[in-house]
């Protein structure tokens, strides 16, 4: 349990850390929920969809986050954290708070809350 919030943690950190692109309009939703996950593109990603629209981007229309970090390993870890959380937050219903660019769907942030 602890591997699991210590990865937790992590992404969450890497994800506060990560900058936009200054030409991106992020938008956020609140309190919305996992309602699939796509993992065929990790380690490069992992695409997933939530119940509320963000933005532009329509509920069930693919969201992604994309690697982060400044080497490959980095950048595995950094999916694999994420797509931890949004493994948990699917199998609990906990809700996440999701940020995403909004001309493209590419997630910028996302917490998940203690619901």
């Amino acid at each position: 349990m602890s591997r699991l919030r210590s990865i937790l943690i992590t992404a969450l950190m890497l994800a506060a850390a990560a900058e936009t692109p200054a030409h991106a309009a992020a938008v956020s939703v609140n309190a919305t929920r996992v309602t699939l996950i796509e993992p065929s593109y990790m380690p490069d990603s992992v695409a997933f969809w939530i119940d509320k629209p963000v933005g532009a981007c329509p509920a069930s229309t693919f969201l992604r986050w994309y690697a982060r970090g400044p080497d490959a390993v980095a950048k595995t870890a950094n999916v694999n954290a994420i797509y931890s959380l949004l493994v948990t937050a699917l199998a609990s219903g906990k809700t996440l708070n999701v940020s995403v660019d909004d001309s493209n769907c590419s997630v910028a942030v996302v917490q998940i809350n203690n619901n």
